[in-house]
């Protein structure tokens, strides 16, 4: 059997550090908690009734596709993920 030998190189990293300050702008947001905050949401398990009963008509029914069938309901502020009549997940818009 072979063996295979590995050399690692530990390089020294530099930073050079100026008169300007650092700043960051951007900050990470799970994709559940982008977009508009306060909004809310449908909650992963309900079914389309209980969505339809709290949200009101979807603006946009976008058909099930694929196995396990996946359609989705588009409304103002976010759009819900259905697997068969569950929520899977309910996304708000960016705003």
């Amino acid at each position: 059997m072979k063996m295979l030998k590995v050399l690692i190189v530990a390089l020294p990293l530099t930073f050079a550090v100026t008169s300007h300050s650092i700043s960051a702008d951007n900050m990470a947001l799970p994709v559940s908690e982008q977009g508009q905050q306060g909004i809310e949401t449908p909650r992963n398990g309900q079914n389309k009734a209980k969505v339809e009963s709290a949200f009101g008509q979807p603006l946009q029914r976008i058909a099930a596709v694929g196995e396990p069938p996946i359609s989705k309901w588009v409304y103002q502020d976010f759009t819900v993920y259905f697997e068969n009549d569950i929520v899977l997940h309910a996304v708000r818009h960016r705003g």
